[in-house]
């Protein structure tokens, strides 16, 4: 209690202590140590225990060796950090304005970083992947919801066509169940639609694609030839080879009169190839077809 007493009296001595020259925290252990007795059974003077008391409260660490701070590695600070002086160092932070800034190859999960929330909380991976030529594509379970007040462009989207607007002039058709390719395309009322990464051409009665992929296909015509009951198979073509679920039959029972037809489907088209109409007919000798309209589209919707 004594001890205490005594202690607290120091403390307070210090407290306005006269400053002392400045030691370093090696200093002031060594000064502790060294007034302490070394059998740790002594005690201490009451001289000795000022003395310390006042380097502790009067002496001002030397920065160069007790406040200097050299980081090798990251910094993790717990709580709230408050500094006081001046910081020395670089004071802005410059991004290259050329190059790549990020590659994703230094970050394995960076695709998977987009997680969708479904019903209670429930969470499925997005997963973001981009490829070589530019494509983004957001892969997951749940329902991708795009929200908020803006709006969502999709850019560069791959569509094209090509169409015949009030044609009137006539292509022979043989008989036979084999198919003839439509050329009427390169006429004065041939035209090449609206496009977008593929190449319309209406003087090779084609359409040729520049990136593989899924595409949906729509074909809309009105014809006229002047043969009695013929029925007419018109059908769209990818790179030679019938696509059976883009075709349209149509029956002109009496010669002149004019038939309407459409058809719609999907199709998986590869790079450079081209598509194209074809038509038959079952009438036992050629026909002559006149087709006033016709529109061939498509458009990429998926790889």
């Amino acid at each position: 209690m004594k001890t205490a007493r005594l202690l607290a009296a120091f403390l307070l001595a210090a407290s306005v202590a006269t400053a002392q020259t400045a030691k370093s925290r090696t200093d002031l252990y060594a000064e502790i140590s060294a007034n302490l007795p070394t059998n740790g059974t002594g005690q201490i003077t009451a001289a000795a225990l000022r003395a310390v008391v006042n380097d502790i409260v009067a002496s001002t660490f030397n920065p160069t060796s007790d406040q200097a701070i050299t980081l090798g590695g990251p910094l993790t600070l717990l709580g709230s950090y408050s500094f006081a002086g001046a910081l020395a160092g670089p004071t802005s932070i410059t991004f290259p304005t050329g190059g790549t800034l990020i590659s994703t190859s230094g970050f394995p999960g960076l695709g998977q970083l987009l997680v969708s929330t479904g019903p209670n909380g429930a969470t499925s991976s997005s997963g973001i992947t981009t490829d070589g030529a530019g494509n983004v594509s957001v892969a997951g379970t749940g329902t991708q919801t795009v929200g908020g007040s803006g709006s969502v462009t999709l850019a560069n989207r791959t569509y094209g066509g090509i169409y015949i607007d009030d044609g009137s002039t006539g292509q022979s058709i043989p008989n036979g169940a084999t198919q003839t390719q439509v050329t009427t395309f390169n006429t004065a009322a041939g035209h090449n639609g609206l496009s977008n990464d593929v190449t319309p051409s209406y003087t090779t009665n084609s359409i040729t694609v520049t990136r593989a992929g899924t595409y949906r296909i729509w074909l809309d015509l009105s014809e006229i030839d002047g043969t009695n009951n013929v029925t007419w198979r018109t059908t769209v073509y990818v790179n030679g080879v019938r696509l059976p679920n883009v075709e349209v039959h149509q029956k002109i029972g009496t010669g002149g009169d004019m038939v309407c037809g459409s058809a719609t489907g999907v199709a998986a088209i590869g790079a450079n190839q081209s598509v194209t109409v074809w038509v038959s007919h079952d009438n036992g000798s050629a026909v002559t077809l006149t087709i006033q309209d016709m529109n061939l589209t498509l458009e990429r919707i998926g790889n």
